[in-house]
């Protein structure tokens, strides 16, 4: 009988044991896949603040691109404009010119007209005192009884 207590022990601490080592094994695999589950964590975590650094330096070098474009922009639009503003006072300065020539132009013109209708008037009344008949045909004052110009030789109305 002793041997039947010792079987029965046997028996009983295999199935103690067995039942202890499938706890044992159980709490050593829920450890690890606990413990795999949160390294998982941690690298999606990683994972996703690498990302979100990521996409924010794109971001920030994007708004650079477009900030570094819209400065080339607005100083070209700056060069243009000036440029556009010195030729306009180029422009400006030409027809200011070109309106001052025209004045004096006009101005001698009229002087000239003035000068030549006096003059016209001065040979008519040296004409008219010196009793001269003048050519139809070139203006030359010839004497009152010639018959012919002196200076063309055109005959002269009588």
């Amino acid at each position: 009988m002793p041997w039947l207590y010792a079987l029965i022990g046997i028996i009983v601490g295999l199935v103690i044991g067995i039942f202890a080592g499938i706890q044992i094994r159980k709490n050593i695999s829920e450890k690890e896949i606990s413990s795999a589950e949160e390294e998982a964590k941690r690298i999606i975590n990683e994972s996703i603040k690498s990302a979100e650094s990521k996409k924010r330096e794109a971001l920030v070098e994007a708004k650079e691109e477009i900030l570094k474009a819209r400065n080339e922009y607005e100083k070209e639009v700056k060069e243009r404009r000036s440029d556009l503003q010195k030729q306009e006072r180029r422009l400006q300065q030409k027809e200011e010119t070109l309106d001052r020539k025209t004045d004096n132009i006009e101005k001698k013109e009229e002087t000239l007209a003035r000068r030549l209708s006096e003059l016209e008037e001065a040979r008519e009344a040296i004409s008219a005192y010196k009793k001269m008949q003048r050519c139809k045909q070139c203006g030359a004052d010839n004497q009152d009884d010639a018959v012919y110009c002196k200076k063309c030789g055109a005959k002269l109305a009588e």
